[in-house]
């Protein structure tokens, strides 16, 4: 590598200057605060050491220092601006602000020791899922600090043994008996009209937040549903695509639902985006108070799973649910994992009926 030093004045101390050339392009690393120049030359191996490691791995000089938490919003979240959405931009930036001992340390020399220490520190505070979530974003910064940027030569979170949860995970869902009792429990025709979309469709929230009266095809009985209502990637509110590509789905417009719908219609005024339900996004709090006030420790996802959990249990297909669902077999399988287990047992006898004999 092709090098040669330099020193002069600042601030009243001296500057040690080192000028190195990697493919063909001059680099410059400087250190300062020495006192005399005899000082600055005894360091000059240590910052030779620092530039042929810059010029093995590829790395930029500017970054050299760059902390975790720099690097995550100005250049991860930089890069990746029109790659994901607001929420999970939000998600990166609230996961390095769960791991301070780390967050503001030099990316390059943030140890594995350190990163097990950072996470356990939030054990007690908060619940597995969101501390292996949290883990989980803090890997993905550092890949990609290694893949893109070679900041570093590996990955020091790969190696940071994980807890697992140990608990029982059973949704909650409501029987067919207290849904219909909960839609009548409701008060307010606009709330009451959103429980009783998700019963009969299984739609996410942002779903119905977004549904339109083009969506609903009256005489064919069906939704169409092909956008949602959220945080865009601009963070401004407004529709955006569903939240995969299996979000795009037809579904079956059900009589009791088309007779809310036609009522709905006739006695609301128009928004000029043409949603059915446009201020639903304001009144989701005021939604998920009235289900947990008919049944505590419920929300409005828990009709999403109360419909799926309906549908499974009578029709023993995890591909049509899926479907319905806009999710993947392996999403549903996991997440209705006692149920699928049920059917399986249906599944052992009648294969035993059929083939045991």
């Amino acid at each position: 590598m092709e090098y040669h030093f330099s020193t002069r004045e600042k601030n009243g101390s001296i500057c040690l200057i080192l000028s190195y050339k990697v493919n063909r392009k001059w680099r410059q690393k400087s250190r300062q605060g020495f006192k005399t120049k005899k000082e600055a030359r005894a360091a000059q191996d240590d910052l030779l050491d620092a530039a042929r490691k810059d010029a093995e791995s590829g790395a930029s000089p500017e970054l050299a220092g760059i902390t975790l938490r720099d690097f995550t919003e100005k250049i991860f979240l930089r890069d990746k601006k029109n790659s994901i959405e607001y929420g999970t931009a939000v998600l990166y930036r609230q996961s390095i602000a769960r791991v301070p001992s780390i967050a503001d340390k030099p990316l390059h020399d943030i140890t594995e020791g350190e990163v097990i220490n950072a996470y356990n520190m939030l054990a007690g505070k908060l619940e597995i899922s969101t501390r292996n979530q949290t883990l989980a974003k803090v890997k993905t910064i550092f890949s990609y600090a290694v893949r893109t940027y070679h900041l570093r030569p590996d990955n020091p979170v790969l190696a940071v043994p994980i807890d697992k949860d140990k608990r029982e995970k059973k949704i909650k869902a409501f029987t067919k008996e207290e849904a219909d009792q909960l839609v009548d429990s409701i008060g307010n025709p606009e709330l009451r009209l959103a429980v009783l979309i998700s019963l009969n469709t299984g739609m996410r929230f942002a779903e119905i937040a977004g549904l339109t009266w083009a969506d609903i095809d009256f005489f064919k009985r069906t939704i169409n549903v092909n956008k949602q209502w959220g945080t865009r990637k601009d963070g401004t509110k407004g529709f955006k695509p569903p939240k995969s590509r299996n979000g795009y789905r037809t579904l079956h417009l059900t009589a009791r639902l088309a007779a809310a719908l036609q009522e709905w219609k006739q006695h609301s005024p128009r928004s000029i985006d043409g949603r059915i339900l446009p201020g639903l996004e304001q009144k989701k709090h005021s939604l998920n108070r009235a289900i947990s006030k008919f049944k505590p420790g419920m929300h409005m996802h828990s009709l999403r799973h109360t419909f799926a959990t309906l549908l499974l249990s009578e029709t023993q297909d995890i591909n049509l649910v899926a479907a319905v669902l806009g999710d993947t077999p392996a999403t549903v399988y996991n997440t209705y994992i006692h149920y699928t287990q049920d059917i399986r047992k249906k599944a052992d006898g009648y294969i035993e009926a059929i083939f045991g004999n």
